[in-house]
């Protein structure tokens, strides 16, 4: 897969910067593309072993290894080992996402946080069961690592850290372990408070606190969650489909936890469903006082993408619920598991494309781009290439890192650069920047990204 947009913008720009720029986001232009533990793991592998696109990737790949091991990790502990197909059947949802699984691939401090969060959320579930302070020290370390690594992670943990803390209080009146638990929880928010502080302000100061959403929670978050999810079943993304059948997951939610909180003793599947649904709901009711009190905007797609693992928490505890109720033979139910899990994890198959991503879409085909440009230079010439802004970084991440040879690219600029002559041009399909390339170059060859142009008057020139 090429590398996308915004992961090439991160290695070129902020992986430049010295460790305390980064961390306080105070080098040239910040922005709150710099998410900080991802820039300074994409430096340090860099430094370590090259800058190949694997290495700059390797985080996240290896946060996805962290999301996969710990999800059934936490179903197996929720399930026990008698019910394996139902561990696995929790399992398959929380990993039938595509579009969450592409954020494992991607350089971007989304995947990174989620691959903390996952852990935090199994440790979280030890420290209540056990009363362990090991875990919950545990499950505090990696909400920390899962905000520095993305800002938009900070309602969430402390939404699971809240409700660990009040399931802990309602399981058993161990007043030692609440009091060092809040001990240890104090803490780390005033280190966390301290180390994001410069870089928050920076982020303010220069008003780069702007992505997301002011239409309203189910629109913004819940709405760009489902279109994400759906991205391949387009009647799917009528609003009367979207607010109806997420408006109905959280009332289920919300009435499953209930029920749980006053029917069913705190352990085993009950245990996590009240964790799961309490952290759900009160990441809900979190930002939307957020956006009550101060007018922070709601998460919208990428932002919000820590919800998927809550909202199927919902869907594997209404599951589970018809599990437990449905009159038929166990074989039977175990069919139904079985049935389930397979026709997910297929249909999370075919539709998965390895080599583009939703989020980026526009970034499929650069690495063809370039080898086919370079593929029709003449070893002992360099032609040089104009470009259309969006493809910019990732045009220069191949060239800058050694990739491609015979090609130098124009200076980076918003606009068309006809001012100037280069031997190519490649821009979007726009119809009007496309007319106005086409008084000084002709169509080269088409893509499914872009257009690449030659210069009627090619070549410009050669360098030997």
């Amino acid at each position: 897969m090429s590398m996308t947009h915004d992961e090439a913008a991160t290695f070129l720009v902020y992986t430049k910067w010295s460790i305390y720029d980064i961390w306080t986001n105070s080098g040239p232009n910040p922005t709150a593309n710099n998410h900080l533990l991802n820039t300074l793991l994409i430096k340090f592998w860099v430094q370590l072993f090259g800058d190949h696109q694997l290495m700059v990737r390797l985080a996240n790949i290896l946060a996805g290894c962290s999301f996969f091991y710990f999800s059934w990790r936490l179903m197996q502990q929720v399930f026990g080992p008698k019910n394996k197909l139902l561990a696995l059947l929790g399992f398959s949802l929380l990993l039938m996402n595509n579009y969450q699984f592409d954020f494992f691939a991607v350089a971007r401090g989304y995947g990174l946080s989620m691959g903390f969060f996952m852990p935090a959320i199994y440790f979280s579930l030890q420290a209540v069961s056990n009363s362990s302070i090991r875990s919950w020290s545990g499950a505090v370390g990696l909400c920390l690592l899962a905000v520095l690594a993305n800002f938009s992670s900070l309602v969430f943990c402390i939404a699971l850290l809240g409700s660990t803390l009040l399931l802990a209080l309602k399981k058993e009146r161990n007043w030692r372990f609440l009091g060092q638990s809040l001990g240890i929880a104090s803490l780390a928010a005033l280190l966390l408070a301290l180390a994001i502080y410069p870089a928050v302000i920076t982020l303010i100061e220069h008003d780069q606190l702007y992505f997301g959403g002011e239409n309203g929670f189910f629109q913004d978050t819940m709405g760009s969650l489902a279109q994400s999810y759906t991205h391949n079943i387009s009647f799917l993304h009528s609003p009367e489909y979207i607010h109806g059948g997420f408006g109905l997951l959280l009332i289920f939610a919300a009435s499953r936890l209930l029920f749980s909180l006053f029917k069913e003793k705190s352990q085993g599947p009950a245990l996590f469903l009240q964790l799961g649904l309490s952290c759900l709901l009160a990441s809900c009711i979190g930002h939307i006082l957020l956006y009550l009190l101060f007018d922070v905007k709601f998460l919208i797609q990428r932002t919000a993408l820590i919800y998927f693992p809550l909202l199927q928490f919902s869907l594997i505890s209404l599951l589970y619920s018809l599990y437990q109720v449905f009159p038929l033979a166990k074989k039977w139910k175990n069919t139904a598991l079985v049935f389930t899990s397979v026709l997910g994890l297929s249909l999370f198959g075919l539709n998965y494309r390895p080599n583009t991503m939703t989020e980026w879409y526009y970034n499929v085909e650069d690495r063809k781009i370039l080898s086919e440009l370079e593929t029709s230079i003449p070893k002992n010439e360099t032609h040089t290439l104009g470009i259309w802004w969006l493809f910019f970084p990732t045009f220069e991440f191949y060239l800058e890192t050694g990739v491609y040879q015979n090609i130098q690219l124009n200076p980076h600029n918003m606009q068309l650069d006809l001012e100037q002559d280069y031997d190519y041009y490649f821009i979007d399909h726009n119809a009007e920047r496309v007319a106005a390339l086409s008084k000084k170059y002709e169509r080269f060859k088409n893509y499914q990204q872009g257009i690449l142009f030659r210069h009627k008057n090619f070549p410009i020139q050669k360098n030997k």
